[in-house]
């Protein structure tokens, strides 16, 4: 049900593969993440999450500030342990603010609107920070902890998207011609596109079927999350890592080049995607970058029982939700 928000695409070195993990992870976002953000009234305002610690209200605001001291500019986010707190507050943020609009399905207003955008928003902007933190962030505890804080926020992000009562608050504010007659241009087309969107997602469907959809997404999306992951390690010890010349790895930066072992002018990288893929960003010896790309993307040889997993999912999940294939289904 994010259906709002599209995902900010930061563009460094590690582009390639976090596009990747967008196209086979961040992609079961059907509904709110793939409208038109367009409601007229909103503005860019930073998201405060609450969550209890000690019977004292912690605020984490995500607004990107020189106030803020946090990883990626989100407060509060600065040790693994964080993750979860901010994915629990956008959990329980977003159940408030679905049952007010569900309340508010007898009585339709623009309100409905403004109330889908915070739970895209909300949910948004706490997934964006976490699946970013799981793809690049250089410590695998933090990386740990915000897959299964992406993992736990992504259960209610399906839940949402199969509402049946979102859906019917949408419905309800098509056809009270009083109240669409009260909105912009703008939010009309919100509207139409929420309809849409809901339907694409199987929010009208009954009650069974809406079970197996959302089944069928969670599992389409960890199978995606671990296929992205096992791509970044090697299948076993056999991959040793990759001896080049030093002359080639200026670029790495004084601290990581002091770290690295070295011997007869060459420079040893071990078999780690971020590092050889940072390798490849300094790197213009045609060679050395040939024989650096061909260690980097054979980390993930071991991986193809996934890929086949996470292909027959999304069959299913297509099929499921009444499509001919997951390309039809995604486009």
């Amino acid at each position: 049900m994010v259906m709002i928000l599209r995902a900010l695409h930061l563009h460094k070195c590690w582009q390639r593969r976090y596009h990747a993990s967008r196209c086979v992870s961040h992609r079961h976002v059907p509904a709110f993440a793939r409208a038109p953000h367009v409601i007229a009234k909103r503005v860019q305002r930073p998201i405060e999450l609450l969550s209890s610690s000690s019977g004292v209200c912690k605020r984490h605001s995500f607004a990107a500030s020189s106030q803020s001291h946090g990883l990626f500019g989100v407060a509060g986010l600065q040790a693994p342990e964080d993750c979860k707190v901010l994915a629990e507050s956008a959990q329980e943020r977003c159940v408030r603010l679905v049952e007010d609009i569900a309340a508010s399905i007898n009585k339709p207003s623009a309100e409905t609107l403004h109330r889908l955008d915070d739970v895209s928003n909300t949910l948004c902007r706490v997934l964006d920070t976490l699946e970013l933190a799981r793809n690049v962030h250089p410590e695998h505890a933090f990386v740990q902890a915000a897959n299964d804080a992406y993992n736990l926020l992504s259960s209610t992000l399906h839940a949402v998207n199969t509402d049946d009562r979102l859906y019917k608050a949408v419905t309800s504010v098509l056809a009270s011609p009083s109240v669409m007659a009260s909105l912009t241009e703008e939010e009309q087309r919100f509207t139409f596109a929420m309809k849409s969107e809901f339907e694409h997602d199987g929010a009208h469907l009954s009650a069974e079927s809406r079970a197996v959809l959302r089944d069928l997404q969670e599992r389409a999306s960890l199978t995606a999350a671990s296929f992205v992951a096992a791509s970044s390690r090697p299948k076993s010890s056999a991959r040793r890592g990759l001896w080049v010349p030093e002359a080639s790895m200026r670029g790495l930066g004084t601290s990581l080049h002091a770290r690295l072992p070295k011997r007869d002018g060459r420079i040893f990288l071990p078999p780690d995607w971020h590092l050889l893929n940072t390798a490849l960003c300094v790197c213009d010896e045609e060679t050395t970058r040939r024989a650096l790309l061909i260690e980097r993307d054979s980390l993930g040889e071991g991986n193809l029982p996934l890929l086949d997993e996470m292909l027959s999912t999304r069959a299913q999940l297509a099929a499921a939700a009444g499509y001919s294939s997951y390309a039809s289904f995604v486009a």
